[in-house]
């Protein structure tokens, strides 16, 4: 986001973790203009990430990876 008209702005982060293993989890973010000397703040954005959740496999075994794994590959 640019916006010219206010050189300074921070963004609100929302997270909804979800409820249910291998369910969905959000993420929505409000990016406020911060507006001059007085410091008002506007509403200048807003969106949101969905994305599924990664304990949906906690259930079955997680495969090895190579950083779990000796030298010699066991």
């Amino acid at each position: 986001m640019r916006d010219r008209d206010n050189a300074y702005g921070f963004a609100a982060f929302e997270v909804d973790p979800g409820t249910e293993p291998g369910g969905r989890t959000s993420m929505r973010v409000t990016y406020y203009a911060v507006a001059g000397a007085s410091g008002g703040l506007t509403p200048a954005d807003r969106f949101t990430m969905i994305r599924s959740r990664r304990d949906g496999w906690a259930s079955s075994p997680r495969p090895a990876r190579a950083a779990d794994r000796d030298v010699q590959g066991n």
